[in-house]
């Protein structure tokens, strides 16, 4: 996954199937379709406490996972 790709992903990316695996799909543009990767238990953990943290600052879910504060000056 490319810097880029990660910095865009969703905020909803991960999921988990019936047996309780966690995978992360994203879309890969040079290649232009979506992946899914398999993670582990403890990386979708710190995930969703990356999406915890952005509702506390940003007072709510947002498009994406890792979004940009804005500046004020």
């Amino acid at each position: 996954m490319k810097i880029s790709e990660c910095c865009g992903l969703p905020y909803d990316c991960i999921y988990s199937d019936a047996q309780g695996d966690y995978f992360i799909k994203y879309y890969q543009y040079k290649m232009k379709k979506e992946h899914v990767v398999p993670i582990t238990k403890e990386t979708a953990e710190v995930l969703k406490e990356q999406q915890n943290e952005v509702i506390l600052e940003f007072m709510g879910a947002t498009k994406l996972l890792f979004p940009t504060p804005e500046v004020t000056r």
